[in-house]
């Protein structure tokens, strides 16, 4: 029998989020024109930044609680297959981390907790979780061009206390070994982790990009992925959906709604051992399916 409360959800789920996206878009242009912010209203990529820093900074919170049941875990080492299991299959993320499209911080507790990061900031929430132990997590490059969402960013980690761990790369992936952009640098092959979850559907160039971060991964480096991907297991004419849906969710949500993420991954470069699988509660009528796992250089 046809799901029909599961597919009427899943066909209506884009349109909401987009109806979202074009909702904020508009109070976005109503604050700049009573700033007067007229050079950022007449920025195309300006305007888009200010509109897709307020979608997000707005519903990131949701986001967060929607995919904290399966991020948590991946990050804990315990997903196999895109499931998430009791114990362990992988390490945990460890040692010199960059995690690409750090946003507003979303996941600052959760590195905080996994790492033992002794936390010494305000914020009663983040203080002290990681214990008294030796870290295990010794740095994190956030990369985040949006400059919205790097002043939000950068309140957090001070809040939490946690500057000594995390340094602020505030440009694209397509620049992060540009010194011009920035003042740092990262070393090929330097570091242990790369984290990656929801945002490879926005980066430039992504067979380019994903191929130069996989040479930044130390041999024996782990890339840990959570993304919504193009649909590749579903019935056919819901990976049709998806396709014709793509224009409007790419210029309203700002990113690719039928994003490969898997095989460009795969395709980066050698890797010693692959998990990748999608959750057990998606079935064929997914038109936003996701994949989640480790990837071993």
């Amino acid at each position: 029998m046809l799901p029909v409360k599961e597919l009427k959800d899943n066909l209506f789920r884009p349109w909401f989020l987009m109806f979202w996206a074009f909702k904020l878009a508009l109070r976005t242009i109503g604050r700049l024109i009573a700033a007067g912010d007229f050079a950022t209203l007449f920025s195309p990529s300006a305007l888009f930044d200010a509109c897709f820093a307020n979608f997000w900074g707005l519903l990131s919170p949701g986001f967060k609680d929607d995919m904290a049941p399966v991020v948590r875990p991946l990050y804990e080492g315990r997903l196999h297959d895109g499931k998430v299991v009791d114990k362990p299959v992988h390490p945990p993320v460890s040692g010199v981390v960059l995690e690409l499209g750090a946003g507003n911080g979303s996941w600052i507790k959760e590195f905080a907790e996994i790492g033992n990061i002794n936390t010494t900031g305000s914020d009663d929430k983040l203080r002290k979780r990681g214990g008294t132990g030796k870290p295990t997590i010794s740095k994190i490059y956030a990369v985040e061009p949006v400059l919205q969402s790097v002043e939000v960013l950068r309140e957090r980690i001070q809040e939490a206390g946690m500057e000594h761990v995390y340094e602020v790369v505030p440009v694209g992936v397509e620049s992060i070994n540009d010194p011009s952009k920035w003042d740092g640098k990262i070393e090929p092959e330097s570091l242990d982790c790369i984290v990656t979850v929801f945002c490879l559907c926005s980066i430039p160039e992504p067979e380019k990009n994903i191929a130069a971060l996989y040479a930044l991964l130390k041999p024996g480096g782990r890339w840990y992925v959570y993304e919504h991907v193009r649909c590749h297991r579903s019935v056919f004419w819901i990976a049709i959906y998806q396709r014709l849906i793509e224009f409007p969710w790419k210029y309203l949500v700002g990113c690719g709604l039928a994003n490969p993420a898997g095989p460009q991954l795969l395709n980066a470069g050698k890797w010693s051992h692959v998990d990748l699988g999608s959750p057990d509660e998606e079935t064929p009528y997914e038109v936003i399916p996701h994949i989640g796992g480790v990837l071993t250089k």
